[in-house]
Order: structure tokens, then C-alpha cells, then sequence
């Protein structure tokens, strides 16, 4: 292969999963220190679990505080950007469940879209 075509070359990812039936479930929360998300991929095959996968993100609270409330908000828009990511690379056929203790999270996403 010639050294100016790997420029074009795509190595697809693979998260060893292959089923399509695949279900994610993302979880957020957020503390004084920081606000993180977790998601696990869940597949099976005849009702019986074939495989688990877990990511997680995290990010550290700005040295400014922020009250918990707006962290709670940070960490489950971290989590809607980390589900959207691997709903792309498993090309959109999976089922996606989002959770959060959070009052304030359930709220906003409740609440009519402003301008």
C-alpha cells in the first residue's frame, strides 16, 4: 500500500458484539467532586445474557463551584453524548434506557424546549 493512500484507510471499530439485539443502559450522577455516566451493553440470545460490556466517562468538577443540581445536568448530557457515540458504532440497532435519580434531570427533559 502505497504511503499516501493510509490517509484514506478506515479500520472499523469492533466492540465485540454482533447480535443485533443489543440493549444499553446508561446511568449518570454527579457529586461536589465530579459527575460521571456508565453504560453497560447488554446482549442476548433466546432470553439467556451472552454479553456484558461497561464503558464509563467521568469528568472532575470545575475548580469554581457549581451547585449539585447543574452537575446532575452535566453529567446526564455526558451521558446522552456517550449513548449517541456508541449508538453509532453499533450502527443503530440497539434499545437504549437512560436513568437518573435526579429530580432536576427529569425535570429539563420534561419541560418543553425554549428557544
Amino acid at each position: 500500500m502505497e504511503f499516501q493512500q493510509v490517509s484514506h484507510l478506515s479500520i472499523p471499530r469492533w466492540l465485540q458484539i454482533t447480535n443485533k439485539q443489543v440493549t444499553l443502559h446508561g446511568f449518570s450522577d454527579a457529586s461536589e467532586a465530579a459527575y460521571a455516566c456508565v453504560v453497560y451493553a447488554v446482549q442476548r440470545n433466546r432470553g439467556k445474557l451472552l454479553k456484558l460490556r461497561c464503558w464509563a466517562e467521568k469528568a472532575k468538577s470545575l475548580l469554581k463551584p457549581i451547585r449539585i443540581p447543574r452537575l446532575e445536568l452535566n453529567g446526564a448530557l455526558l451521558l446522552a453524548r456517550f449513548i449517541a457515540i456508541l449508538s453509532t458504532c453499533l450502527k443503530n440497532h440497539v434499545n437504549v434506557y437512560a436513568w437518573t435519580d435526579s429530580q432536576v434531570v427529569l425535570s429539563w427533559l420534561s419541560s418543553p424546549p425554549r428557544n
